[in-house]
């Protein structure tokens, strides 16, 4: 997924802070629900929150 993918679907990147965090599994987005898909941007990465 891009970035504009993301943003096409009214979604938020939400990057890690270098942990990992976003990449488990068990990571839920701030709203709770799961991300919508990842976006590969920066080092670490991102993923696609609604």
């Amino acid at each position: 997924m891009t970035r504009a993918d993301c943003e096409a679907k009214g979604g938020k990147l939400v990057g890690d802070i270098g942990d990992g965090a976003i990449h488990r599994p068990e990571y839920r987005c701030p709203s709770g629900s799961p991300p919508i898909g990842r976006v590969a941007l920066g080092i670490e990465g991102s993923v696609c929150c609604l």
